[in-house]
């Protein structure tokens, strides 16, 4: 019988911080999540400048209309951006593993947040002024 991995498993076995997440207690995990959530800034920005260099290596139309965006597409290196989205998911997992949540409870907490907000789907004027939101409980980290 094959034994499949998951992606959090992976993440375990190649954070070298992980014994301190795991056996460091809350200041472990705090120190864990605090590199990963800087981690996670920093590629995030890094997935922004390959988008960034798709958008200035596409021509410039003459006359001052928008670049087309199939040129803009043309000009992301799909290998960077794979590699970049990597290394955000990677941190991401290390929140999470810190946090004691799993990808599943993000998409339904997220889509619970986006259906208060957009009850009949997205609207500009409303995420302009989110004053009158409902709010989801936000809950605690601190776990006694």
């Amino acid at each position: 019988m094959i034994q499949t991995v998951g992606y959090s498993d992976i993440v375990s076995m190649r954070w070298c911080m992980m014994d301190e997440l795991v056996e460091g207690g809350d200041c472990g995990r705090l120190a864990a999540m605090q590199h990963a959530a800087l981690m996670l800034a920093s590629e995030a920005g890094e997935v922004a400048g390959i988008v960034q260099k798709g958008y200035q290596a596409a021509p410039v139309p003459v006359g001052g209309e928008a670049r087309p965006a199939r040129d803009v597409l043309a000009g992301i290196d799909r290998a960077k951006l794979l590699d970049e989205l990597g290394d955000v998911r990677f941190a991401m997992e290390i929140v999470m593993l810190a946090a004691g949540v799993t990808i599943d409870e993000i998409e339904r907490r997220n889509v619970a947040k986006l259906s208060l907000r957009y009850p009949a789907g997205f609207d500009p004027e409303r995420s302009k002024d989110r004053s009158q939101e409902p709010l989801l409980h936000s809950g605690s980290m601190v776990t006694a």
